[in-house]
């Protein structure tokens, strides 16, 4: 055998080698975090499959609910953030009036 070809013969078995050797992967580790959605549909499932409903009912249950919940929040998240904008505004105004006196 040639010298050239024992070398490349090793380094192709230490590459086989090395892709043998890869990192182990954690079974129990979660893919990825659950949603809200999947949170909500989750809280709400036992109490819906008590009421005997279907499957398809259950869906259209929890996303009509889930869209109500949503905007509910949006609007209260909404006036909050109006609420801290005039609230800036107004110190900002006091600010600006106090350097104008101070000057």
């Amino acid at each position: 055998m040639s010298p050239f070809l024992a070398f490349t013969t090793e380094l192709l078995e230490e590459e086989q080698h090395l892709q043998l050797k890869k990192k182990a992967k954690d079974p129990l580790k979660p893919k990825q975090p659950m949603s809200a959605f999947l949170m909500f549909k989750n809280e709400r499932r036992a109490a819906l499959l008590a009421e005997s409903k279907g499957g398809w009912e259950i869906a259209k249950q929890n996303k009509k609910k889930y869209l109500e919940e949503m905007e509910a929040y949006k609007q209260r998240k909404e006036e909050e953030s109006a609420n801290l904008k005039k609230e800036d505004e107004a110190r900002s105004r006091a600010i600006a009036q106090e350097e104008r006196e101070n000057r």
